[in-house]
């Protein structure tokens, strides 16, 4: 197994160097940072790290497709700019990849409060019951798989729930013990309940029809 790792990022020129480090603390295989229009030294900090560089238009959606055109590995491991990955992911996904069409991490959230491992283990829970896991638990699948179904659709939310939709309709997806520790900085700025809460009534939304755009304007707001 090849694996590339596609980070899209914008100005996490702090969050990067722990990003791309965890990703080396296993076998190393390929790093693909791409980046939305950062106005800090991101670019600068992802190459002098070892990873491929890229720039794209601003949009999650646009920076992972861009990451892996450009990837050369027959595997995709999609991880957010503020997530770090566990020891030994690599036999971790290699091993979920022989029986699955996909997968992703179980969830850890740092800094931790009480709130947060509440938070965490219900979706680890959802996650495990309905193979349902969010683009921040590093979702991993082939690529001749990956470009099978299409790519990430360009839109501006939710785009990591639409491949997860279409990947169940298609085939397994298995969500590993192994736990990647994501930030908890958005909780901390709106609040976990508030937060919490606005993620559950945006997925229900987006189950009952709702379009990804009126979701992206409702969620910014």
């Amino acid at each position: 197994m090849k694996l590339s790792i596609i980070i899209p990022g914008v100005n996490e020129e702090i969050n990067l160097p722990w990003v791309i480090s965890s990703a080396k603390q296993d076998e190393f295989h390929e790093i693909v940072y791409v980046d939305g229009g950062s106005e800090d030294s991101s670019l600068a900090i992802a190459a002098s790290l070892g990873a491929q560089t890229a720039s794209s238009l601003l949009g999650r959606a646009k920076q992972l497709n861009l990451g892996a055109d450009l990837a050369t590995g027959d595997t995709l491991l999609f991880l957010h700019a503020d997530s770090l990955l566990p020891n030994l992911y690599s036999a971790a996904i290699s091993s979920c990849l022989k029986t699955n069409l996909a997968g992703a991490f179980s969830l850890k959230f740092e800094p931790s409060t009480l709130a947060m491992v509440f938070i965490e283990s219900l979706a680890n829970l959802r996650s495990r019951l309905f193979s349902l896991p969010y683009g921040d638990q590093g979702l991993f699948i082939k690529k001749d798989s990956f470009q099978k179904l299409g790519g990430f659709k360009d839109i501006p939310l939710l785009e990591d729930l639409d491949l997860v939709k279409r990947i169940k309709q298609n085939g397994p997806l298995e969500t590993v013990g192994d736990k990647i520790v994501t930030s908890s900085r958005r909780y901390q700025r709106k609040g976990a309940f508030t937060t919490s809460l606005t993620n559950q009534f945006i997925l229900l939304a987006w189950k009952a029809g709702w379009s990804e755009e009126k979701l992206a304007e409702l969620y910014q707001r």
